[in-house]
């Protein structure tokens, strides 16, 4: 099977689960969204971006602690909303992609 074969399979699987999932991954999305810190750490790492990097912009955004900003990256990265990269002072966390439009 082609690259390009096994992308297009993969891409309608996607499509059948979200059709699928749709009324609990809305659910989801309007949860994760309606918070303030959550909100703030999808929108700041659309790109690769360095931890501490990340936690200063959510901070700054939503004046909320540093235990927090920590509870809630590890919270989405648990639920797969959040990608975290590298291990000790490299870690880096990027979006999956999971709530694109």
């Amino acid at each position: 099977m082609s690259d390009q074969a096994l992308e297009d399979k993969l891409d309608m699987l996607i499509s059948l689960l979200r059709i699928a999932h749709a009324e609990p991954l809305d659910s989801e999305r309007e949860a994760v969204l309606s918070d303030p810190v959550s909100r703030a750490a999808l929108a700041a790492s659309e790109e690769p971006v360095e931890a501490g990097v990340l936690k200063k912009k959510v901070i700054a955004a939503t004046k909320s602690s540093t235990a927090t900003v920590s509870r809630r990256l590890a919270e989405l990265v648990e639920k797969g909303l959040l990608k975290r990269r590298g291990s000790g002072g490299q870690v880096s966390y990027q979006t999956t992609g999971l709530f694109e439009p």
